[in-house]
């Protein structure tokens, strides 16, 4: 028994120096470091990667990718309801214009194929009418001289016309030939002064050239009356006719005067105004003359005496009127301009 025993612990010896030859021996493990209670957590939101991403565009980008396909899913939604108005809307025009449409351009077509035959009536009535001239009035003036007076009368309410007349005699030769102007809805005196060798009772006709129309337009003249009655305001007072028997010079001179005070209350300044002088008994023209004011000054006040030759009568009327073409801006003085 002592023997078995002995045997027994001689083998489980062998064991054991059999296993400690065979194995490697254990690797020594450092002991674990002690974490101090007190130390703070790391804050991983202060980290900075160097090539610039930082947590939170990971944290967008992670988010993104999440909700990816809800983005999809709202995109195909958007366009299959576009393209769900998109095709009503043109179903529904197509199908207004079929059934009303087409109806419609046809009717606009026959209106239209009316208007072009109502075209030239219309045309008609904007072209502008002739100018109407009365029949001349032969004056005679001192010695042998011949005065021409012709009234004319523009038709028209929004055209104006630059024009040159001419008188000739019996045989077509151009006794006389002047340029003058006549404004919308106008009325006034040409005048041809002054004709030597006519005789007495020459036979004379007038007749108008190169007339060139303006046309009053409310872009230029928005009220043309009131342009009118703005720019022509000249006020003509204290007319006086003294016969040549009256005068302090010899009456074989037979010189008369008329005399007249001409204030201009527009607010422009002219360089020329020319005013036509008519001497009138009670039932026609007896005399005519004219009389050209330059410079004539806004709020200016001119009084005028002209001498007028010849034996007249007895005057019951003198009419004067300024002329001056309000449409051309060559009438105007500039506000910079100065005379010596």
């Amino acid at each position: 028994m002592v023997n078995l025993l002995r045997d027994n612990l001689s083998g489980a010896k062998k064991n054991i120096k059999a296993k400690k030859g065979n194995s490697a021996p254990l690797p020594i493990m450092p002991p674990e470091p002690i974490k101090s209670a007190d130390k703070s957590k790391v804050n991983i939101g202060r980290y900075k990667d160097p090539e610039g991403l930082s947590v939170g565009k990971l944290e967008t980008g992670l988010w993104f990718l999440k909700h990816r396909k809800k983005f999809l899913y709202a995109l195909y939604a958007f366009l299959i309801t576009t393209s769900v108005v998109s095709w009503s809307i043109f179903i529904y025009s197509f199908g207004h214009y079929v059934l009303i449409g087409m109806v419609e351009d046809s009717k606009m077509l026959d209106d239209l194929t009316r208007f072009n035959n109502a075209i030239p009536i219309i045309l008609l009535r904007q072209k502008a009418q002739p100018i109407l001239a009365q029949t001349p009035i032969i004056l005679m003036g001192a010695g042998a001289k011949t005065d021409f007076v012709t009234k004319i009368i523009n038709p028209n309410l929004t055209h104006w016309a630059e024009f040159q007349y001419v008188y000739k005699d019996s045989n077509g030769n151009i006794i006389a030939e002047h340029k003058n102007f006549i404004l919308p809805n106008e009325s006034k005196h040409l005048l041809s002064l002054g004709h030597d060798g006519l005789g007495s009772k020459p036979d004379i006709k007038f007749e108008f050239s190169d007339i060139s129309w303006g046309r009053v337009t409310a872009h230029d003249y928005p009220d043309w009356e009131a342009y009118m009655d703005e720019h022509l305001n000249i006020e003509i007072s204290d007319k006086k006719f003294t016969p040549a028997m009256s005068t302090i010079l010899t009456e074989s001179l037979s010189l008369n005067e008329v005399s007249f005070t001409a204030k201009n209350l527009t607010a422009y300044n002219y360089y020329d105004v020319n005013f036509i002088i008519l001497l009138s008994d009670n039932t026609r023209i007896t005399s005519a003359n004219q009389y050209l004011l330059e410079n004539f000054l806004s709020g200016e006040s001119r009084d005028i005496v002209l001498t007028w030759p010849g034996r007249l009568g007895r005057i019951r009327y003198i009419d004067i009127v300024g002329e001056i073409n309000i449409t051309d801006e060559q009438v105007y003085v500039s506000p910079k301009a100065s005379w010596e």
